[in-house]
C-alpha cells in the first residue's frame, strides 16, 4: 500500500489512448496508487502478500514512485523493513502482542478498509 493515495495529475499534450479510453489534448489523468502492484494481469494473486515477487516490468515498487520522482526515502524504508522483520520474524521466539486485539488503534481509509497504526507486541 502506498502512504500517497493518488498521483499527481498529468495532462495530455496530445490525443492519446490509453487503456482502451481516448484521453483528448489537455485532459487530466490521475493514478490510483492504493491499486499499484494489485494488477491481476500481471500477478497472480495480487491480493496475497507475497515478499518474495518480482516487481512489475523490473520497476521497483510503484509507491516510491519511478525515475526522478523515486522516493529520496525508498533506501531508508527497505532497510527498516528488512531490519524489523528480521527482528520480529527470524531472531524472536514467543512474540505476542502486547495489547488484545481489538484495542490495537487502526486508521480507516474510505472504500479501503482500516489499517493498524503501530503494532505494539511482547517479546
Amino acid at each position: 500500500m502506498s502512504a500517497v493515495r493518488v498521483g499527481a495529475t498529468l495532462y495530455a499534450t496530445e490525443d492519446v489512448e490509453l487503456g482502451g479510453v481516448l484521453v483528448r489534448r489537455g485532459e487530466g489523468v490521475t493514478s490510483g496508487l492504493l491499486a499499484a502492484n494489485r494488477d491481476p494481469g500481471t500477478f497472480a494473486d495480487p491480493g496475497r502478500l507475497d515478499l518474495t515477487r518480482e516487481a512489475a516490468r523490473g520497476a521497483g515498487h510503484i509507491a516510491y514512485g519511478h525515475g526522478a520522482h523515486r522516493c529520496i526515502g525508498a533506501a531508508l524504508a527497505n532497510l527498516q523493513t528488512e531490519v524489523i522483520l528480521e527482528q520480529l520474524l527470524l531472531r524472536r521466539e514467543g512474540l505476542t502482542l502486547a495489547v488484545e486485539r481489538g484495542d490495537l488503534q487502526r486508521v480507516g481509509f474510505a472504500g479501503d478498509g482500516t489499517y493498524p497504526i503501530g503494532l505494539p507486541v511482547r517479546f
